[in-house]
């Protein structure tokens, strides 16, 4: 079955027509415009909060890694404060830190000592023994210093980014003691 004519050639007319085609055009592309503006800031967010957290995380394992004299809980949960306001960001943290041993008799790493103000459980050897390919090597009765931190990020769109933990593992030795000593009390 054709076309009547009229119709046929009311249809080439209009293929051919190019008032208005911009219009049309930007009608169109706009809104795919808008969404990858708004998406790429999303993203950027997404990757500043990431690189933040991790210099933050290091900046906190370099605290630690300088101190001579025993730490405490206060001191601890004030590195905490420190980290949140290095993310500048109003995003729930978490920090634990803690100071690792080898035992080259065991052939392992033992915890010495771990804390967290946020509320996480302490690092125990048993769990640091899932950690071993993270851990540099290190001589016998060495020790370490583990700083994890954790900062939740949740986009304001969904663009394709779920919210997600980024998690940060920083391992740093003690720079001035053999040891990081830490009173519980």
């Amino acid at each position: 079955m054709r076309a009547p004519p009229h119709l046929a050639a009311a249809l080439r007319r209009f293929l051919r027509d190019e008032i208005g085609a911009i219009l049309h055009e930007g009608v169109l592309i706009m809104p795919l415009m808008a969404w990858t503006w708004v998406s790429l800031f999303i993203y950027w967010d997404a990757y500043r909060l990431q690189t933040t957290a991790m210099k933050a995380s290091y900046t906190v394992a370099d605290i630690v890694s300088r101190q001579i004299v025993t730490l405490d809980r206060a001191y601890i949960t004030g590195l905490h404060e420190v980290f949140d306001y290095l993310l500048a960001d109003s995003a729930p943290t978490t920090l634990r830190v803690s100071s690792i041993t080898f035992d080259a008799d065991d052939n392992r790493y033992e915890v010495l000592w771990s804390y967290s103000p946020t509320g996480q459980t302490a690092l125990t050897t048993a769990d640091l023994a899932l950690m071993t390919a993270r851990l540099p090597i290190i001589p016998d009765d060495d020790t370490l210093i583990v700083v994890e931190t954790s900062a939740h990020y949740d986009p304001v769109l969904d663009v394709g980014i779920t919210e997600f933990d980024y998690d940060t593992f920083v391992v740093t030795r003690p720079r001035r003691v053999p040891k990081i000593e830490f009173a519980a009390s």
